[in-house]
């Protein structure tokens, strides 16, 4: 038996985030360019980039002329999934792309 040692950095994870945010010199080096990037990357995704458009044009609500709204995402998706169904002929793979599809909309519509 060897007497009692304190734990060593291997049985802790490396976790990056936490080295960048405990990094002062991150702060000093940041620039106004950086900052408008990192916002500009965020209003892109909240406002919906490749998977919302691909999400619409599967609905077939990318070009409609109708204001979009839950209620009228979740007309169509009725209607796709009862067209789509395999009890029904339909596709599995077709119906699970039309359900991960609502998923995305119901993130961006609800």
């Amino acid at each position: 038996l060897l007497p009692y040692q304190a734990g060593s950095a291997e049985l802790s994870e490396h976790d990056p985030l936490r080295d960048y945010y405990l990094d002062l010199g991150q702060l000093s080096d940041t620039d106004e360019r950086d900052v408008e990037k990192l916002l500009a990357s965020f209003w892109t995704r909240m406002q919906g980039g490749e998977e919302k458009r691909a999400a619409l044009e599967l609905f077939e609500l990318n070009e409609s002329q109708q204001v979009l709204n839950i209620g009228l995402i979740k007309h169509r998706y009725r209607q796709l999934v009862s067209l789509h169904h395999p009890d029904r002929g339909g596709s599995t793979t077709r119906l699970q792309s039309i359900n991960k599809a609502m998923e995305i909309l119901e993130r961006y519509y609800s």
